[in-house]
């Protein structure tokens, strides 16, 4: 009797406390939303829908911001073996591991314009004998330059077009490339080869706010890219014109008190001029959207698209990459 008197009396000393931190809880999420809700309307908004960006994906907003992504992958494609002489022998699966590195800043002079610059650094090589023969070791740098021109139609519409140049310098190391090329030249040539290339893509991007809880981006873009390898046997250029359709949608349940944003959206591209250069990508993605300005999240790509520098072999991937961003308007 005496240890239940004990138990109800600090039962008596803990209830108040634990009453008030319950109410000071059920209080605080809906000044937190309501803090939300009263927070100047950003640039990246439309009809009170906060879009969430996407790494992958054309949009049409002008906010400005500064963003940093890191990226992990794997992938594997459908070869041969090969023997000394550079001949297919048998069957044979690449597996291949990637890491990419970006960072971006874009700078919204007006309301209805922004220009922005990113970098880019991205490293893959095969993981296994065949894939490390086949595919070998690569290493891709690229700058780009690029301009958004957007304006709203109505409340929750923003159509606009984007312009974007990106060039930069590779390098590709691969033996069974350069056992084909000395066979057929007569000499030995060597398995490093050196890459400059340019992309121009003009593109037509828009987004729609469906409601306060989500919305949807598009985009419908044409590219251009132009490439110049070299290596001891000489000089070669390759160009390739696509069309790229892509649609993206962006869940923000943050307008009912739960600060977590989702993505989901699908992607295919088209060659114009080389009948085998097909790629499609499917991305999902999960987003901490507490505070307004501020995107931290993952987004989950899986793809299959040629490997760079190698046009005839398709790898089908699974890509991570690791976001933030802070958007100033």
């Amino acid at each position: 009797m005496d240890a239940f008197r004990k138990l109800w009396a600090s039962a008596q000393r803990v209830w108040p406390q634990a009453l008030v931190l319950g109410v000071s809880f059920v209080c605080l999420r809906p000044a937190s939303a309501q803090a939300q809700a009263d927070a100047p309307e950003l640039r990246r908004e439309l009809a009170g829908h906060n879009f969430i960006p996407s790494r992958f994906s054309l949009d049409p907003f002008v906010s400005t911001y500064v963003g940093s992504e890191t990226g992990f992958g794997y992938g594997t494609a459908a070869g041969h073996t090969y023997d000394i002489a550079g001949n297919p022998v048998s069957p044979a699966d690449y597996q291949v591991g990637a890491f990419a590195q970006l960072l971006n800043f874009q700078y919204g002079f007006l309301d209805w314009w922004a220009v922005r610059v990113d970098t880019a650094i991205i490293a893959y090589s095969g993981v296994n004998s065949s894939g490390a023969a086949a595919v070998g070791v690569n290493a891709l740098t690229h700058v780009g330059l690029g301009t958004t021109m957007s304006w709203k139609v109505g409340d929750s519409v923003r159509l606009g077009g984007s312009f974007d140049v990106t060039f930069g310098p590779s390098i590709f190391f691969n033996i069974v490339d350069a056992v084909h090329e000395s066979i057929d030249n007569g000499n030995v040539v060597s398995p490093v080869t050196s890459q400059g290339s340019y992309a121009l893509q003009p593109a037509f991007v828009g987004s729609w706010a469906i409601a306060k809880w989500v919305g949807f981006t598009f985009s419908a873009a044409y590219e251009y890219s132009n490439a110049t390898s070299s290596n001891s046997a000489g000089t070669s250029t390759s160009n390739v014109s696509v069309l790229t359709g892509n649609g993206l949608f962006d869940f923000d349940l943050a307008s009912v008190g739960v600060p977590i944003g989702f993505l989901a959206g699908f992607q295919s591209t088209f060659s114009v001029n080389a009948l085998q250069f097909r790629q499609y990508r499917w991305q999902t993605g999960i987003f901490y959207t507490g505070v307004k300005p501020l995107n931290v999240g993952i987004e989950i790509v899986y793809q299959r698209s040629p490997v760079v520098g190698n046009l005839d072999t398709f790898i089908t991937s699974l890509i991570g990459l690791i976001t933030l961003q802070y958007n100033f308007n």
